[in-house]
């Protein structure tokens, strides 16, 4: 992440999309495989400055819910050997 966009989610507490959608991949993958983790610490470390950010990404099955929807949506461009839209958006976002 680059010093910008860390200082950006250090200062206003917000967790990008992207990351939020990595972090609730995984909680679903363990609850998949019995784990059943009720959340996941988000961080974000620069070492150029020694700032650290940390933040709790509690598990939601309703995303959970909205990622495989999409997921399902993508494989079957897959499939088919189509591009998605231009406007597709992979994950809860």
């Amino acid at each position: 992440m680059s010093k910008d966009k860390h200082h950006a989610v250090r200062d206003t507490g917000t967790i990008p999309d992207y990351y939020e959608t990595q972090c609730q991949w995984g909680l679903m993958i363990a609850f998949e495989m019995g784990l059943k983790r009720e959340a996941c610490l988000f961080a974000s470390y620069r070492p150029e400055d020694g700032t650290m950010f940390e933040a709790w990404v509690y598990s939601d099955t309703d995303v959970w819910k909205g990622m495989m929807n999409a997921a399902t949506e993508f494989w079957g461009w897959v499939e088919r050997d189509e591009a998605p839209p231009e406007d597709f958006v992979y994950g809860p976002g």
